[in-house]
Parts: C-alpha cells; sequence; structure tokens
C-alpha cells in the first residue's frame, strides 16, 4: 500500500510494505515487514525484517532478521543480520556489526561494525565503531566508546568517556565520568563501583575502586 511499495518484487512472499516506497527493491526476499517512508527501501534479499517509522532500515539489503521501530531506526544498516532498534535514529551508525541491541535515541550513531554490543539509553554507544561484546545501560553510558571490546556499564553516564580502554566494569551514576578524580578514557581491566567514583589517572589499569565519592589509587599489575 503506498506509491511504489512493492513495485519490483518478484518471488518474494509474505511481505508487508504499507508507505511510499517501503519495501521498492524488494525481488525475492521473504517475511518483511515496512511500515512509513523509504522503510526497507532497498532490501532485496534480507528476509525476516521488520521496519517500522520513516527511513527504517533504509539502507538493508540482505541483512536479516533485524526489527527496526522509530524515525531512521537502523537507517544506514546494509549486510548486518539480528539487530534491534528502538527509538528515534537508534542504531543509525551499525552496517555490518550482527547480534546487537540499540534501544534509544542516538544510540550507536556512529558508523559502526561491531557485534554483539547491547546499548540501552539515550545516547549510549554514541561513537562506537569496532568495539564489540559490550554493555552499557543508561543515559550515555559508554557515549564515547569507539574501539574497546567487552566492558559493562550500568548507570547515568557511566564511563562515559572510554574510548579505547576495554574490559572494564563500572556501576553507579557518573561512574568513570571524571567528577571526583580522572575520566577513565583508555586503562583497561578496571572495576569502579559507586556514584561518582573515578580513577586517578585516564589510562589506569587493572584497579578496583569502590565506593562514593571514591578515587582510586592507580594501577596495579595485573
Amino acid at each position: 500500500m503506498g506509491v511504489n511499495a512493492l513495485v519490483t518484487n518478484t518471488t518474494g512472499s509474505n511481505n508487508v510494505g504499507i508507505g511510499r516506497q517501503a519495501l521498492t527493491a524488494n525481488t525475492t526476499a521473504d517475511s518483511n515487514t515496512a511500515v512509513g517512508y523509504k522503510a526497507l527501501l532497498v532490501n532485496t534479499q534480507g528476509g525476516a525484517n521488520t521496519a517500522v517509522g520513516q527511513e527504517a532500515l533504509q539502507s538493508t539489503t540482505t541483512g536479516g532478521s533485524n526489527a527496526a521501530f522509530g524515525y531512521r531506526a537502523g537507517n544506514n544498516l546494509t549486510t548486518a543480520s539480528r539487530v534491534v532498534a528502538i527509538g528515534e535514529q537508534a542504531g543509525r551508525g551499525i552496517t555490518t556489526g550482527n547480534d546487537t541491541i540499540a534501544m534509544g535515541s542516538q544510540s550507536f550513531y556512529a558508523a559502526c561494525t561491531g557485534s554483539a554490543n547491547i546499548g540501552l539509553g539515550y545516547r549510549s554507544f554514541f561513537s562506537a565503531t569496532t568495539g564489540h561484546s559490550n554493555v552499557g545501560v543508561g543515559y550515555q553510558s559508554l557515549q564515547d566508546l569507539t574501539t574497546a571490546d567487552e566492558s559493562v556499564a550500568v548507570g547515568y553516564r557511566a564511563l562515559t568517556h572510554v574510548t579505547t580502554g576495554g574490559a572494564n566494569v563500572g556501576i553507579g551514576k557518573e561512574v568513570g565520568d571524571g567528577i571526583r578524580g580522572a575520566a577513565l578514557t583508555t586503562g583497561t581491566s578496571n572495576i569502579l563501583i559507586g556514584r561518582q567514583t573515578d580513577v586517578s589517572a585516564s589510562g589506569d589499569s587493572y584497579s578496583i575502586t569502590m565506593g562514593v565519592h571514591a578515587t582510586g589509587k592507580g594501577s596495579s599489575t595485573g
């Protein structure tokens, strides 16, 4: 339903296209649902996708089993599969990274190929590029992360400035944010627990700091 919706479909079956240019390029793919202007616009062979919202999953070609809900959600995803994006421009930058969950406006906004990440919250993983196997829960959690892997951040602005430092754990409001000490950026394998708990230097590694407004004593040897 809509101008040019499913206009090129040949053998694809069980597809639903509602909105102008929804599923316009679909040819052989099956079991897709596109609701909104240019939703799943260039999809050709990717099956079992659901796109609801203007330009949701607009760039998907062969990626399958994806779900995007919101304006431009998953907008640049091409071949990735099993991605969930919910919110205005959520997962906008995910391209080929599989098995990712982006929930929150502008989460995963930069071009991202990293897989197996979970970001819940406004601008969580905003800058992520190749980092994989990370979890960020909370407003701007892991916002500046680019290539770091295997970190967990839970809380408002938790580990928001970590860029390349991997295997870190931060739990608490503004943990690792640099309010009481240094903001954690490149350090690895740190554990920070407590409101506004920080490291003593941005590159500290193998440290454990717990408390409220606590600051670490520096790196250990691991």
